[in-house]
């Protein structure tokens, strides 16, 4: 939800996410660390969104957390299918 906020309302993507950069405060997660961010019509945003998506999957992945696939969990943030 975060970072489909992130996509939608501020038009940016993360750039750097990871479990590093996410932390629980009153039992919601923040995300920080924003100093890699970029703009949606950035020409690699698309391929950072999905970096992002693959690197927070992977971690809740090694937990036995079942989790969004990738094109799925993009079309939800962005509002499309991946472009290649």
């Amino acid at each position: 939800l975060n970072v489909k906020r992130l996509y939608r309302d501020a038009e940016l993507v993360h750039g750097d996410l990871s479990e590093y950069n996410i932390m629980v405060f009153r039992g919601r997660p923040v995300l920080l660390d924003f100093s890699q961010a970029v703009s949606i019509k950035h020409p690699n945003a698309s391929q950072f969104l999905i970096r992002d998506i693959e690197n927070i999957n992977r971690y809740f992945e090694r937990f036995g957390v079942n989790v969004i696939d990738v094109e799925e969990a993009y079309r939800v943030i962005t509002g499309g299918a991946i472009i290649r």
